[in-house]
């Protein structure tokens, strides 16, 4: 799911996308929705193109286990909340990590999220 998701955002660049992509699929869930691939492609579906659905299941097996890699890494350094943001400037040598929460009341909202993928697309 996440692989799909990576892939449907760094075909469109589209913040607002990923954003609700991803929410969507975190409101199912605090529902009891065990969530499946097939349910982030249905979610996806209802904001973009067949087009973009069908190149991002095309990707996604590439970057399949380079997600896990980097999953299980984040696990190691004990970060357990989902989604988890890591946002890092190669540059500096300094980022900002968001830990994750279910209550989106208290999370990030969505323009926080677009000004940082904003702020992100700008450097590099």
């Amino acid at each position: 799911m996440h692989a799909f998701t990576w892939c449907v955002y760094n075909r469109t660049g589209n913040a607002y996308l990923y954003f609700n992509v991803t929410r969507s699929l975190y409101e199912l869930f605090s529902k009891g929705v065990s969530t499946s691939l097939n349910d982030t492609i249905k979610v996806a579906s209802s904001f973009t193109s067949p087009e973009v659905i069908n190149a991002s299941k095309a990707c996604m097996s590439l970057r399949e286990r380079l997600l896990q890699e980097l999953s299980s890494g984040l696990k190691s350094l004990g970060f357990t909340g989902t989604p988890t943001f890591v946002f890092w400037d190669p540059a500096t040598g300094r980022g900002l990590v968001v830990e994750g929460c279910l209550d989106w009341d208290v999370c990030i909202k969505e323009e926080d999220f677009v000004k940082v993928l904003d702020w992100l697309s700008q450097r590099g």
